[in-house]
């Protein structure tokens, strides 16, 4: 603001400054100082747009000659403030240093490509050449971005260093989409209509972001359990309208994949039933999802009504980790009812060969025994020693 200031005071003194006393004096055009209404402090600061409006076009205290006068001042004012703020950003933007990629985020090579489909920015100090259409697309997969059901959109990022862009540069990328013949999405252009701000983007377009979250969640990111698991509470839900169907978690994987099968064009119609914001869309889907229920199961009444018995948590956990590794339950059985007969013949074996042992201790001892038997006892005393020392001696 000091910048346009000085370039005010300069305009007034270069197509004012000659005979301005007597200008004043007759045309009392001056009699207040412009550069008050340019540069008045006010409560919260303003930019010198609102200050233009609210200061001089509004001003009911001004004459229109001296509105006339005071908007041809701030008119060739910023003029000049335009052509000083080009020739420092040309002269920013030649110092400052170049990404040399040379490719797209797919790595093809940007000299493929005509200009008008190419885009030069400076973000954080450095200048990036981009393809545009690369632009479009991360920025509009960052607008529809969702966790699950929830939309959760966010600003665009550069690709490169993982940081977002701030919203002079989005600017850049919008206006640059409008000089090609590419089809600019229409997320992009509510985010421009509500200048870039996102709280607000979300707060208008919530509707139909949901609604994308759904399409993704069922198309991109549900598998083939987790969309069993939503038709189990899907017919939970709709146990009124068709009856107590039952689908057990525990079957083996093509009959879940066969239930996903038959039943996921109704799910998708679920989803948007009790997900979606539109309450229109709400109730229509809502209706063909029961009536196609409804028409299914009088078409197929055995389907999902066979109750499998109950299984504890070992049976569960043996269940599961048979479907991994695509086994069958009889073989898991024979393998470990082989494995037990091993292990019995392996224990009987140790146990003859304990007793063989236990036959050969047996044997020694007895042959100890029997050499202790033929060794003769002699009892000596005390007496008949000393008495055979004594003769001896």
């Amino acid at each position: 603001m000091d910048l346009f200031q000085y370039i005010i005071e300069n305009v007034i003194k270069k197509y004012y400054g000659g005979g301005i006393t007597d200008f004043i004096n007759h045309s009392k055009l001056f009699a207040l100082y412009p550069m008050y209404f340019f540069t008045a402090h006010n409560i919260e600061p303003i930019t010198k747009y609102e200050g233009l409006k609210n200061n001089i076009l509004e001003n009911n205290y001004l004459a229109e000659p001296q509105k006339k006068m005071f908007f041809d001042i701030f008119s060739k004012s910023q003029k000049i403030y335009h052509s000083l703020t080009r020739v420092i950003r040309y002269y920013k933007f030649k110092k400052t240093k170049l990404f040399d990629m040379g490719c797209d985020i797919r790595f093809n090579p940007l000299s493929n490509f005509p200009e008008n489909q190419k885009i030069t920015l400076i973000h954080y100090d450095t200048r990036y050449i981009f393809r545009i259409s690369d632009l479009c697309n991360i920025w509009k997969d960052a607008l529809v971005n969702c966790v699950g059901i929830r939309p959760e959109p966010f600003f665009p990022k550069n690709p490169f260093i993982r940081k977002e862009f701030n919203t002079q540069q989005l600017y850049a990328i919008y206006f640059k989409l409008r000089e090609t013949d590419f089809r600019i999405p229409v997320c992009i252009q509510f985010f421009f209509k509500y200048s870039f701000d996102l709280n607000l983007y979300r707060y208008k377009y919530y509707s139909i972001l949901k609604d994308i979250a759904i399409n993704n969640y069922f198309y991109n990111e549900s598998s083939v359990l987790t969309k069993l698991y939503d038709i189990i509470n899907m017919l939970n839900y709709r146990k009124n309208e068709i009856g107590d169907k039952y689908i057990s978690e525990f079957c083996d994987w093509d009959t879940k994949k066969h239930i996903v099968n038959k039943m996921e064009e109704y799910l998708i119609m679920h989803l948007y039933a009790i997900e979606s914001c539109n309450p229109i869309k709400k109730k229509i889907y809502d209706d063909k999802c029961s009536e196609g229920l409804k028409l299914f199961f009088e078409e197929n009444p055995d389907f999902c009504n066979i109750r499998l018995p109950a299984i504890n948590r070992i049976d569960t956990r043996e269940r599961s980790i048979l479907d991994n590794s695509d086994l069958t339950l009889r073989d898991s059985i024979e393998e470990i009812e082989e494995t037990i007969e091993e292990t019995i013949e392996e224990i009987e074996e140790t146990i003859e060969e304990i007793e063989e042992t236990i036959e050969e201790i047996e044997e020694i001892e007895e042959e100890h025994t029997h050499l202790d038997l033929q060794i003769p006892t002699v009892a000596i005393s005390l007496d008949d020693i000393i008495n055979r020392d004594i003769q001896e001696f």
